[in-house]
């Protein structure tokens, strides 16, 4: 799939955390999402809980996921709680975005899933979209050369030296 170079470069540097095996992202339109339909199957990654707090999706309001695959070792755990502090710090900062586990059911249809399916949602809410993208790329821009600056920083810390 291709993307556009701010959210490839946001991928890159995702990727480049220890541990991870795969990242992918899309947007979403949430102006006119109700909390009815939370409900329903196409909406079982969203942040049904954060879009719940506002009965749904805002007026001008997108969301863009970005979805992380890691393998199952120690470095991994360090990769989640970096990016859970990240996360937080950006928040309070001011910036809507949050960091989520998601996983399927432990078993469907006779086939176990459990253990196989977790993965990190980090939901980043943008408000006032309009047709034109480049404010939300922008965003997106910015979390990464922020989260770039932040694994410079850390770095003996991310990659478990102390």
């Amino acid at each position: 799939m291709s993307y556009p170079p701010k959210i490839e470069h946001f991928h890159a540097v995702l990727s480049s955390l220890p541990s991870v095996i795969d990242v992918s992202s899309g947007i979403e339109s949430l102006q006119g999402v109700s909390a009815e339909d939370l409900r329903l199957p196409d909406f079982a990654a969203w942040p049904i809980g954060a879009l719940r707090r506002t009965n749904g999706g805002l007026e001008a309001e997108a969301l863009i996921q970005f979805e992380l695959r890691l393998t199952p070792d120690a470095n991994a755990w360090r990769t989640i709680e970096f990016l859970a502090w990240f996360v937080r710090d950006q928040s309070r900062g001011g910036v809507a975005v949050q960091l989520r586990p998601f996983a399927l059911p432990p078993e469907v249809a006779g086939q176990v899933q459990h253990g196989h399916t977790l993965c990190w949602h980090i939901d980043l809410f943008c408000a006032g979209i309009g047709s034109d993208l480049s404010p939300v790329l922008e965003q997106v821009e910015t979390l990464a050369r922020t989260l770039e600056i932040a694994m410079k920083v850390y770095a003996t810390a991310l990659a478990g030296e102390a």
